[in-house]
């Protein structure tokens, strides 16, 4: 207690880094809950009753369900992930036995669930896709990850046999190569490396976690922005034995674009505007901002500072 950081740039306190975070977490939770329940009304009853069944499919591992992987005994595991009354009315509503259980032996290998992009905002209309990240731990094998890509693509066709017009993709991750922005399969409209400062900042700004994880970014203060600083935080964490510490992964902080990056993006954006303009308009938008104030508060770094203010 009161132990300080042998760091001659901050003065944090295990009492201070203890009392802000899981004060972070809890306010995050809360404007995470709204999110969610925006998704599900805007999303209307059916489509609603199929995304909330996501989470369930991808924690099992049964062959009565879809994205059974016959190569693992065991459930794959959401982390956090827990069944609600409402899940069990409508596994019964769609015939799916009641004794499939949902415990797990070792350690969950999907540390989130979480969507990107207009889910759960205004911006939200019943023709929106639904973008979600598989955060897989970090650390899985590459023969780990190709059968969770498996699984995920068995999930989304049975989905899109009740619903054919459903638009939502799967897109795999780690919060380790989130952090080296390195993105995999979730840079397909990547702009080099330019895309990968900007797709981590759309992410913290538009996640919603649909089960699982927090990133640890959104628990820090406001006012913690450089590389350092969230170093600090991290390491204090890591020293800490917080229960809420196991809700939250390291993805690390925000960094900016230079101006060749921008560039690149805005080239990329352009080009993409032929088959989504609206979309294109958007992040165009967002692109030449940032170009043009290239030392100003990122979106992402606003829209936390009103979260956690509020």
């Amino acid at each position: 207690k009161g132990k300080q950081l042998d760091n001659s740039t901050s003065q944090l306190t295990a009492d201070r880094v203890a009392a802000v975070i899981d004060r972070n977490y809890r306010a995050f939770a809360h404007y995470n809950s709204q999110r969610l329940h925006i998704t599900a009304e805007l999303a209307g009853p059916q489509r609603a009753q199929l995304l909330e069944l996501v989470p369930f499919l991808f924690h099992v591992n049964d062959r009565a369900f879809p994205g059974y992987v016959p190569e693992w005994n065991d459930n794959t595991g959401v982390h956090g992930f827990k069944q609600s009354h409402a899940l069990r009315d409508l596994r019964r509503s769609l015939g799916w036995k009641e004794g499939a259980g949902t415990g797990l032996r070792g350690q969950p290998k999907i540390v989130s669930i979480a969507s990107i992009g207009s889910a759960g905002t205004q911006a939200q209309t019943d023709k929106s896709d639904f973008d979600l990240w598989i955060v897989c731990r970090s650390g899985t094998s590459k023969g780990e990850y190709a059968l969770i890509r498996r699984k995920a693509d068995a999930i989304r066709t049975w989905l899109r046999t009740y619903i054919a017009e459903l638009d939502i993709n799967f897109y795999l991750a780690t919060p380790r190569n989130v952090k080296r922005h390195v993105f995999g399969e979730v840079s397909d409209d990547s702009a080099g490396s330019a895309l990968g400062t900007l797709l981590k900042e759309e992410f913290f700004r538009t996640c919603t976690i649909w089960c699982g994880q927090v990133p640890l970014w959104w628990c820090l203060p406001a006012e913690v922005s450089s590389e350092e600083e969230y170093l600090a935080w991290r390491q204090m964490l890591d020293r800490l034995d917080m229960p809420v510490a196991q809700n939250i992964m390291d993805m690390g902080t925000l960094v900016h674009s230079t101006p060749p990056q921008f560039l690149s993006a805005l080239l990329w954006q352009t080009n993409k505007s032929l088959a989504s303009p609206f979309k294109s308009l958007l992040k165009l938008s967002a692109v030449n901002r940032y170009a043009v104030e290239p030392d100003g508060k990122l979106l992402a770094e606003r829209l936390r500072a009103n979260v956690l203010l509020n």
